[in-house]
């Protein structure tokens, strides 16, 4: 902290990359949309569009995430399939955590099956123009760098309560004060309700317990395995070169089908008889 100081030419300057990245994606999304339509599997396909999380551009002095305030929080949802969903807009709060049973019901025909619990929700109701519901809630849960406690978030209709048990509640009406400036907590019963709904759903002390005790285990192991050989456990992209490109004990006109865009059809008419 304060070891150096951002300027506006800064803050201009990483906003202009930020929006850069921004019309780079969309530009892959209009190839890719494109190429779905080239290989007539548009109309069958549908797209969500979403983020794993926002970032702070200089907003109140901060830059990156961990916070549960909207620059950070609050990401994009577009699901997109004319075919099968009409244009609308959905105010009713919803986080990542309903993707997965979402896919499983687009998957399943509109009724999600799966083998087990999962958090979240199947939002194709919402999509087919269901009613929305204003007391449905978001829920956030946050234990990784940047905090020093559990830090949660409860989302319902315009209402935004944050609580950690190292830092003071905060208690927005986004609806009032989109820029979350005026923290209701201490003056707002909303505030005592939606805590006690947190500390009934989460067991905060024993999840602070756990997250010291997966630290500790994993710091010991950290150091264990800087000992002797050093194989990261990161994700390893090891290619077998032998098998990447044409060699000759390949079929070189199957390589050059799987190579094609679109695919030749008087080849593959001719492979297949």
């Amino acid at each position: 902290m304060d070891d150096y100081s951002v300027t506006e030419a800064d803050l201009r300057a990483a906003r202009h990359g930020y929006y850069a990245n921004i019309s780079y994606v969309d530009d892959l999304l209009g190839q890719m949309i494109a190429g779905l339509e080239a290989t007539g599997k548009l109309d069958n396909t549908v797209i969500v569009f979403t983020s794993d999380h926002g970032d702070f551009l200089g907003e109140r002095g901060l830059w990156y995430k961990m916070s549960y305030l909207e620059p950070s929080a609050h990401v994009p949802l577009i699901v997109w399939s004319p075919k099968r969903f009409a244009a609308r807009r959905v105010k009713e709060p919803v986080t990542l955590a309903d993707i997965l049973p979402t896919f499983a019901g687009l998957a399943n025909g509109g009724s999600a099956a799966l083998a087990r619990e999962v958090d979240g929700r199947d939002l194709h109701p919402l999509l087919t123009g269901a009613r929305e519901n204003p007391e449905a809630a978001a829920w956030g849960e946050y234990l990784a760098e940047g905090a020093i406690a559990p830090m949660y978030m409860l989302r319902r209709g315009p209402w935004k309560f944050i609580h950690s048990p190292s830092d003071p509640d905060q208690l927005f009406n986004l609806d009032d004060d989109p820029g979350e400036l005026n923290n209701l907590a201490a003056s707002h019963l909303l505030a005592a309700a939606m805590r006690n709904e947190v500390e009934t759903k989460f067991d905060i002390p024993r999840i602070h317990a756990d997250v010291l005790r997966s630290q500790q285990s994993r710091l010991l192991m950290f150091e264990a395995l800087k000992r002797g050989h050093h194989f990261p456990w990161d994700f390893q992209p090891l290619r077998d070169a032998s098998e990447q490109y044409t060699r000759n004990h390949m079929s070189v006109t199957d390589r050059d089908l799987q190579s094609r865009f679109p695919r030749a059809p008087d080849i593959q008419g001719k492979r297949r008889q």
